[in-house]
């Protein structure tokens, strides 16, 4: 599988193993180090610290990182798009812009996690892409979440209730482990069946009936501005 954004529908493999995240792993290559953190974004920075009335002439204020005056941090849930489309030449705009999160979340006080399923979709990637990947991935600094049990029940769930279609049953696996685990937001470039009003209202009333709580599904640039 050369583009992961076209893997959805084919029949899922399994890994043939864990991958090894290591610098000294065969095949590992190092991505290219985000940019800087850009002038747009320390000005966003500023512009949240003024709404909470942090004083910048205040010391303690100026001393604080930029992470601890920005907002209350929430759990967020990196889908494989996100990764995937920092190698997306095809699409420029996406490429971008997803640069811009993976350097904004260096300054938000947010808590990163993926899965199982994550790594297990960046591992069917032709090995030039995987190794790319992978190196990204491990940059995020993110918790890994397993794929459990209850994760796959509620996936199913989602399928039964229409809420995703079945052959895009690892669409709903990926919601499914960040509800089951307490997340709050799942980031994807994936518009169609998770990033999308339907599907995430449709989502949500599964999670209702089932006594779970709501789920956000944003792309990247909506978390940039949450």
């Amino acid at each position: 599988m050369g583009n992961l954004r076209s893997h959805r529908g084919k029949t899922r493999k399994k890994a043939d193993g864990p991958p090894v995240l290591a610098e000294n792993a065969v095949g590992y290559m190092a991505p290219p180090a985000f940019s800087p953190i850009s002038d747009a974004l320390r000005k966003k920075a500023v512009d949240l610290a003024e709404r909470a009335r942090c004083p910048r002439a205040d010391p303690a204020c100026k001393a604080a990182s930029l992470a601890d005056i920005l907002r209350e941090p929430v759990k967020l849930y990196i889908e494989t798009t996100v990764p995937n489309f920092l190698f997306a030449d095809d699409a420029p705009e996406k490429k971008a812009i997803t640069e811009e999160f993976c350097r904004w979340i260096r300054i938000s006080p947010d808590t990163l996690y993926i899965s199982e399923l994550v790594l297990d979709e960046i591992n069917r990637a032709q090995p030039p892409l995987r190794a790319k990947l992978l190196g990204a991935v491990a940059r995020l600094q993110a918790k890994n979440l397993a794929i459990t049990g209850e994760a796959e029940g509620l996936a199913q769930r989602y399928v039964q209730d229409g809420a995703i279609p079945a052959r895009f049953r690892d669409d709903a696996l990926h919601v499914a482990i960040a509800v089951v685990n307490g997340l709050d937001v799942v980031v994807t470039w994936n518009m169609k069946h998770l990033a999308n009003v339907r599907r995430i209202e449709s989502i949500n009333r599964t999670n209702l009936v089932m006594a779970l709580s709501p789920i956000r599904i944003h792309t990247p640039e909506q978390v940039i501005d949450l």
